[in-house]
């Protein structure tokens, strides 16, 4: 049981990972808002708004959870 349970931890995502995401209006307009989301442990969460995507990691986080 403690293997499955390390192998299920290393597949979590981070607590406060971050993503961007695409309003609808996104697909007419690419100029149009972008939503950052960010992570809690349960649901993604709505924190900011963004006429222009942020595209560093910092700001974004990898969106991903990476797999040793």
């Amino acid at each position: 049981m403690s293997e499955w349970a390390a192998r299920r931890t290393r597949c979590l995502r981070p607590v406060g990972a971050r993503r961007v995401v695409a309003t609808a209006a996104a697909r007419i307009d690419p100029t149009a808002l972008r939503l950052l989301q960010e992570w809690d442990g349960h649901a993604w969460l709505a924190i900011a708004l963004t006429d222009a995507p942020p595209t560093t990691a910092v700001a974004t986080g990898s969106g991903r959870h990476r797999r040793p």
